[in-house]
Order: C-alpha cells, then structure tokens, then sequence
C-alpha cells in the first residue's frame, strides 16, 4: 500500500499486537482507535507521518514509534500506558495524553518546540523534566494528577494553564506573566504560596479605559486552596484580573 496517505483501524476485537512497520512509507496520518484487545503498537518507517491518534484502547500498554522527522500532532488518549518515550518526534508541537491513568513517566526530544501538552487525568507526581524540554509552552492542562510542586519559570510564553485538583504547595510563573487563563484551585496553596504567585502576575491595561469591547480578559481560580480566604485579593484587583470560582 504505498500510496496510502492515511491509515484508519477501528472498533476491532482480538487483536492484541499490532506492527506498522511495514503498512506506511507515504502515510501522513494514524487513526488507531477502541481496540479492545491491544496492548502493544509499533508504528516505524513512516518519514511522512504528520498527526498520530491513538485512543480509546484500554489494555494498550506498550507504544514503540521509530523515527518521524515531521510528527507535529500526538493525541493519545484513554489508553493503559503507564510511560512513553517520544524522543524519535523531534517536530512534535501538540501532545494530548489525558486520561492515562496510569501514566506517571514521558520522555520527550530535547530538540522539540512544543506548543500544548495535555496530561490531565494521569499520574504524574513531578513534570520537571518535561518543563525543561518546553521552553516555547504556550498551554499547559495537567489537572488532575499528584504534583506538588510546578515551576513554569522557564515557560516564558505560557497563556493557558490548568492545574486544578492536584496537591500543589508550590507554584511559580514567570515574571511578568499575562495567562489568559490559570486555573490552580483544588490544591494545598497556602496565603504566602498565593500571594506569590500574585504578585508574578502581569499587569492587565484596565480593559474599560483602552479597550471598551475587549476580546482577551485574563482570569484566575484559587478557590478551595487553604489560602484561598486569607490571601491578598488586592493584588489582583490592581492588576485587573478577574477572579473565577470553578
């Protein structure tokens, strides 16, 4: 099948292993989706492979990829995997791995420039290394996990992070920041570890003096935090930022 150019498999029963290795050297896109039965997937020889899907298989633990020079989208969702290596992506810019629930390790291309990573509903404990490979983030989803600590000081683009419901003590934004949405409530930030973060926070121009039909507001969620009732909402009212209860 050497001209295939997109390659779609599923609702399949029985089958526990698949090997693409052979199936795509001109293929650009893999749907892989409700296969009850998989557990292990090998996807190699596809130079031209551009979006990958993988979803929806419970019992897929295992995923090998070969090298893709020009993978750039990564959905792999609802699947069993308790890590994943995506070092042979160097031109990843999406990766949505939510809801592995199981997953807890991922290796990523130290080359990359990535834009979005979604991992909510996994079982991550710590991103550290990720964020070190993620300088060009712009959105972060990894609500739901067991981190306890996040530092996005590294991150200077990021404008959307959601980290609601995890055991955070600590979190750090870079200076200055503008999010157009941070949503950290449901977590251990205490009154100083929420003051903080406030006061890294971004001055936002009164959107009523310079802009009366404003698009972009920017908006935060605290609430449930232990600090939450004693922290310095001054802050934030200088700054015009608009607080949320989610």
């Amino acid at each position: 099948m050497p001209r295939m150019k997109s390659l779609a498999l599923n609702s399949i029963s029985g089958t526990r292993k698949l090997d693409l290795n052979t199936f795509c050297p001109n293929v650009e896109s893999i749907n892989i989706g409700s296969l009850a039965d998989l557990e292990r997937l090998e996807i190699g020889n596809c130079s031209r492979l551009r979006s990958i899907q993988i979803y929806s298989n419970p019992k897929l633990t295992s995923i090998e990829f070969g090298s893709h020079p020009e993978t750039e989208s990564l959905y792999c969702s609802y699947n069993g995997l308790s890590s994943l290596s995506l070092k042979s992506l160097p031109a990843l810019r999406n990766i949505d791995l939510s809801s592995n629930e199981r997953l807890s390790r991922l290796e990523l291309n130290e080359e990359t420039s990535i834009s979005a990573i979604l991992i909510q509903g996994c079982a991550f404990q710590s991103i550290t290394d990720i964020l070190k490979c993620c300088s060009s983030l712009r959105e972060l989803s990894c609500s739901y996990n067991k981190l306890t600590e996040l530092d996005l000081s590294g991150c200077s683009n990021i404008s959307e992070l959601r980290c609601e419901h995890n055991q955070l003590t600590r979190l750090m934004v870079p200076q200055g920041s503008l999010l157009e949405h941070l949503y950290c409530h449901s977590n251990q930030l205490d009154e100083d570890a929420l003051n903080t973060l406030f006061d890294s926070l971004g001055q936002v121009v009164n959107p009523a003096i310079y802009y009366p039909t404003s698009l972009r507001q920017y908006r935060i969620s605290f609430n449930d935090d232990p600090g939450a009732d004693d922290c310095n909402r001054s802050i934030l009212n200088d700054k015009n930022w608009i607080v949320e209860n989610k």
